[in-house]
């Protein structure tokens, strides 16, 4: 009887334990959607992958989207770099703003995290700001800004 019961705990227990592996990995969106304090302001990522903040919103790119992307885009978001690809813990977005009147500028930011644990949300963030254009002129900036996750009360 006894060996029944210790058959039937140590069966159990691995049990809780195969079931506490089984967790769910997320998509990077799952992983950095959410709201970040950061050096430049509030950021919200939302599920539809937009970001707003600092002033404005944009669209957000993952490696698989900027594969995707033609001759024109590449240029838009990278600018003369050699290096036009991004990991798959890193995102880019552009922010246009309208400083006065007709006089628009467009941000492009990259977004990096830690996705070792692909099981959980992250918690902190670093926002690159590479390139900032103007109607004149387009300038490569490599501004590092930190963020950290605005927790939900």
């Amino acid at each position: 009887m006894n060996k029944k019961k210790i058959l039937g705990v140590i069966l159990l227990s691995i049990l809780f334990v195969l079931a506490g592996c089984s967790k769910k990995e997320l998509s990077n969106i799952e992983m950095i959607e959410g709201s970040y304090n950061t050096d430049l302001g509030l950021l919200t990522i939302s599920k539809d992958k937009k970001a707003t903040g600092f002033e404005g919103s944009g669209k957000l790119y993952f490696s698989e989207d900027v594969k995707k992307f033609d001759n024109e885009k590449l240029q838009k978001f990278f600018g003369g770099a050699h290096d036009k690809e991004i990991k798959d813990n890193e995102a880019i977005f552009s922010i246009v703003t309208n400083e006065s009147g007709t006089n628009f500028i467009t941000s492009v930011y990259k977004m990096e995290w830690d996705n070792s644990d692909k099981t959980k949300k992250v918690d902190s963030i670093t926002i690159t700001n590479t390139l900032k254009e103007t109607k004149a002129n387009t300038k490569s900036i490599y501004k590092k800004y930190s963020g950290v996750r605005v927790q939900n009360k």
